[in-house]
């Protein structure tokens, strides 16, 4: 397989290493099918909280699990620059304003919208938020919250419930059962 540059439909900064192309990971998911390949479709600049710009995600088409995720910690804390990539389009999508506190509300419905979290997963994809950094200053009944707001899109069927850098990173699966 030769990939040229029309292969490239989306930028990169010369600060970053090349991703692989998602025809590259179609192609590996088609003669490695017993293999799970997992792909950082795009990045939230180290912020706890992100809407996509129009270029992203890089979806590959094989994609079978797309899992948007959020960093809690973003709860209750002022919806700007310092905590959330791209505060002005979080803001549009969710109908919150620059500045306020994030609420549970606002994170479910930037997760669960198809122009946020939503966005971009092929026809055979399952989406499954998760819902990271559960640490102490957020009760699990806050992260239930959250994770019971997602669970109202009728196109997601379970919110993982992590804290990704613990040893036992998976707290809870919350389903609509």
């Amino acid at each position: 397989m030769i990939l040229g540059k029309s292969d490239r439909d989306y930028p990169m900064r010369s600060n970053k290493v090349d991703g692989v192309l998602p025809s590259m990971v179609d192609h590996l998911a088609r003669y490695l099918s017993d293999v799970t390949i997992l792909v950082e479709a795009d990045g939230a600049r180290h912020r706890a909280l992100k809407a996509p710009a129009a270029y992203e995600p890089v979806v590959p088409g094989s994609t079978t699990i797309l899992a948007p995720m959020a960093d809690l910690t973003v709860l209750g804390k002022p919806l700007t620059e310092k905590y959330v990539h791209r505060p002005e389009l979080v803001a549009g999508l969710t109908g919150a304003t620059i500045g306020q506190p994030v609420t549970a509300e606002v994170a479910a419905t930037g997760l669960s919208h198809p122009q946020d979290g939503l966005k971009g997963p092929p026809e055979q994809a399952r989406v499954i938020p998760i819902l990271n950094q559960v640490v102490e200053d957020h009760p699990l009944d806050q992260v239930r919250e959250v994770a019971y707001l997602i669970l109202q899109n009728e196109s997601i069927e379970r919110v993982v419930i992590a804290s990704l850098r613990a040893p036992e990173s998976v707290l809870e699966v919350v389903t609509n059962d």
